[in-house]
């Protein structure tokens, strides 16, 4: 079997090309643009309070945290587990299951899991069911999964299932395990509807604060889930699985309220810049789906000039995300950035195709 591919491999680009991560324009990954909050950033500048968080263990409840998600997300804190990242998180719930639904195309990861788990899993056609939403309860209805799995928005594709469609599905199948990945959720201008629903639900629901907060490096995610299901996905976790700096990052990004303002306004006008940019190259036509994450999917003529397209970009210290990996053979998916970096990668496709 092989490994999961997954995006940001701007060390290997460095090691590969002799330059410096800060030489490495990574459009790969998707992570929020304006970069971590001031407050985290703030975090490394005091050499006292680093050195007693890495001097000591953490907390072993993480009892701060835990009530500072509480309170941002308005969820009970006894419904919340935290884990080394989102994928940690999904992989403890998909493991506890014996069927999943799996969307295709999605996360690599959610496949990858049931496979070394031994869990059955059936996948079904995202572009179908976003057509005509009654597929899925169709499969549903014949498979008799005891999850069903569903990203919000999906990656690649950077779409969101409406609204109605899942309250419909929340409650019309809540006998069985829904495992939602929100991890590019709050990138969405409908978050909080969306949320709304969520938090109310009997849904297993994981996020990444990784890529919202810029922070990937430190590694942390978390989950809400019914109480009973809490106790098992606890009991299968490690202790300690969210190192002390990570913990302390994670409370000083949720108390920037500021930080969500300046997100969702920049995003905003690089969203509406990139889709106009892209939608003007003929030769690039971006796929009619709304952005609804911080990255889109485009789709190239053929897969040479897709490859062609690949390699020329990473002579010019550009990563961009290959989605062969999700059998999309003619597709790249770029992260949605600054002004500056999203001109950059316009113009280095502009040379490409001269």
């Amino acid at each position: 079997m092989s490994a999961v591919i997954h995006g940001g491999k701007v060390w290997e680009a460095a090691r590969m090309t002799g330059k410096t991560i800060e030489d490495i324009l990574d459009f790969s990954a998707n992570i929020n643009a304006i970069g971590p909050p001031a407050k985290v950033m703030a975090l490394f500048e005091n050499t006292k309070l680093l050195k007693n968080l890495i001097t000591h263990y953490p907390d072993e409840y993480y009892t701060l945290l835990i009530h500072a998600i509480s309170q941002k997300f308005s969820v009970n804190d006894e419904l919340i587990v935290l884990g080394n990242g989102a994928t940690e998180l999904l992989a403890v719930t998909l493991k506890q299951q014996s069927k999943v639904l799996i969307p295709q195309p999605s996360y690599g990861e959610y496949q990858d899991v049931c496979i070394k788990n031994k869990v059955a899993y059936k996948s079904w056609d995202w572009f179908a069911v976003m057509q005509d939403p009654t597929r899925l309860e169709e499969l549903i209805n014949g498979e008799k999964p005891s999850a069903v799995m569903l990203p919000l928005p999906n990656n690649p594709t950077s779409e969101l299932v409406g609204l109605e469609t899942l309250s419909l599905w929340l409650t019309k199948y809540e006998d069985i395990t829904w495992i939602i990945d929100v991890s590019f959720l709050q990138f969405s201008e409908k978050y909080n509807f969306y949320w709304d629903l969520l938090k109310k639900s009997k849904a297993s629901i994981v996020m990444s604060m990784t890529k919202y907060y810029a922070i990937p490096g430190l590694r942390l995610g978390w989950m809400c889930q019914p109480l009973e299901q809490v106790e098992m996905s606890r009991r299968l976790l490690d202790p300690w699985r969210v190192n002390a700096i990570a913990n302390e990052a994670a409370i000083r990004s949720l108390s920037d309220d500021g930080y969500d303002v300046v997100t969702r306004k920049v995003l905003s006008i690089e969203k509406q810049f990139v889709y106009e940019e892209w939608s003007k190259r003929a030769s690039l036509p971006i796929t009619k789906n709304a952005v609804e994450a911080n990255f889109f999917l485009v789709e190239l003529p053929s897969e040479k000039i897709k490859n062609n397209l690949t390699r020329h970009l990473f002579e010019k210290n550009i990563l961009v995300r290959d989605c062969s990996s999700f059998s999309l053979s003619k597709m790249l998916r770029f992260a949605i950035k600054d002004r500056k970096s999203n001109q950059k990668l316009l113009d280095a496709y502009d040379e490409c195709v001269k």
